[in-house]
């Protein structure tokens, strides 16, 4: 409806214009100029000029034009390489010189050196690993397709990635340890003490802290996450061979990680507060009096207010049950839920489509990943509902998750991507079904 009104209004403006040009419609404004001796005098009836639709004016256009040249610069600048200077790096002398010297620097410190060096090849980024090994950085490496990770013997650590013949070089200085004292708060008290006292706190409050614990080897951590499951800690749990997370039963939640070079972190925090809700039925009451007849009024006006579940499911949100049954990811459906339920948490089941890493203009992650998700069951033919997708997904949130699996899955509403038909959510929870 609203279509056909615009159109018909640019029909009418069309044909008030015509009329314009053929002179129907005219001005008879009289133009006045002022005499020497101060007299007025009127000067012929002039036609009105019709004015050039905005888009149509020099300024507009230059404008434009001007706007478009800022975006183009501005995307060169952000991508804009400089010259590295090896020499110049606080910590150079601890690595090898990158196999070119045009990229970025973001930080040079003695705490940090980090750049992205630019058009490196795959043979070039093999090379420069080799020779940062041979440089000491071996100690706890790890070495997958796209990333490396080492200690060497004083304990600054080292990452590289390469991606899209980006090389990013980052060097950590070591963490600096002391004698720690374990919390006494409740959240210190839920969770057994390591077995070294030397440490770090990156942070302490009431509600949630974060320390590193050094002189900790791999059979240390082991038997420090079985005394955090005997502790209580065994709800909801994901577990591999360098990391720890779960809850207790209270909702208190840990997480523990071999950091590598004898170092241990744990991540404690205890549970999310729920927002409390807000009553089903709003009572406003307003009091008015009257003078009329010496009479008082009172007026008790009763709205009702609409207060949406806390999670959305199938059994109480008719909406979510219509896009998770879609054939089509496109169906105008899809983006009114988004628009409507932004924000809102939503759990369904469904399965994981598709699993990838993690990537920004830096690096490829390793430990992070984008999980694309459909409704219902796995099929590798067909699948139903939108094309969810969670971006930048920790490996503690789906450690044993794979392609293909059938999964409940919990999440919050972000919005959907008409050109792309992607519907992103936040990752709350997974569980296998």
């Amino acid at each position: 409806m609203k279509l056909k009104n615009r159109v018909w209004s640019r029909k009418n403006i069309s044909n008030e214009t015509q009329q314009v040009q053929h002179g129907i419609f005219h001005s008879s404004v009289e133009q006045s100029s002022i005499s020497k001796s101060g007299e007025y005098s009127s000067s012929k009836n002039i036609q009105t000029k019709i004015k050039k639709p905005i888009y149509k004016r020099p300024w507009f256009v230059l404008l434009v034009v001007f706007v478009v040249l800022c975006i183009l610069i501005s995307v060169f600048n952000s991508h804009k390489s400089e010259k590295i200077v090896w020499s110049d790096m606080v910590m150079g002398s601890m690595l090898p010189e990158p196999p070119s010297d045009k990229g970025k620097i973001y930080e040079n410190t003695k705490e940090k050196l980090w750049i992205e060096a630019y058009k490196v090849s795959e043979k070039q980024y093999s090379d420069y690993i080799i020779a940062c090994e041979a440089k000491g950085f071996n100690v706890d490496a790890e070495n997958e397709d796209y990333t490396y990770e080492a200690y060497d013997k004083n304990g600054y650590k080292l990452e590289l990635s390469c991606y899209d013949e980006e090389l990013s070089v980052e060097l950590d200085s070591p963490i600096k340890m002391g004698e720690i004292k374990w919390p006494l708060s409740k959240l210190g008290e839920l969770l057994p003490e390591p077995k070294s006292k030397n440490g770090n706190f990156s942070y302490e409050t009431d509600t949630d802290f974060e320390v590193y614990i050094a002189d900790t080897s791999i059979e240390d951590y082991k038997q420090y996450v079985d005394n955090v499951q005997k502790a209580g800690f065994n709800v909801d749990y994901n577990k591999n061979e360098k990391y720890f997370n779960a809850k207790n039963t209270d909702g208190y939640g840990v997480t523990v990680e071999y950091e590598g070079y004898n170092i241990m972190l744990i991540r404690m925090n205890s549970p999310d507060k729920n927002d409390s809700l807000e009553d089903d039925i709003t009572v406003t009451e307003k009091q008015t009096e009257s003078t009329t007849q010496n009479t008082t009024t009172k007026t008790t006006t009763v709205s009702t207010t609409q207060v949406t579940p806390a999670v959305l499911t199938v059994k109480n949100c008719p909406e979510l049950k219509k896009i998770l049954e879609l054939e089509d990811p496109e169906d105008p459906d899809v983006k009114k839920f988004a628009e409507e339920h932004y924000g809102d948490t939503i759990k369904f089941d469904g399965c994981i489509v598709l699993k990838d890493n993690y990537s920004d203009y830096r690096k490829v992650y390793k430990t992070r990943y984008n999980i694309m998700f459909g409704a219902g069951n796995f099929d590798e033919n067909s699948q139903k509902g939108p094309n969810f997708r969670s971006e930048n997904v920790g490996d503690y949130e789906i450690s044993g998750f794979h392609e293909g699996q059938n999964v409940v899955v919990e999440a919050t509403v972000e919005d959907y991507n008409e050109n792309t038909t992607i519907f992103t959510i936040d990752l709350v929870s997974l569980k296998d079904r």
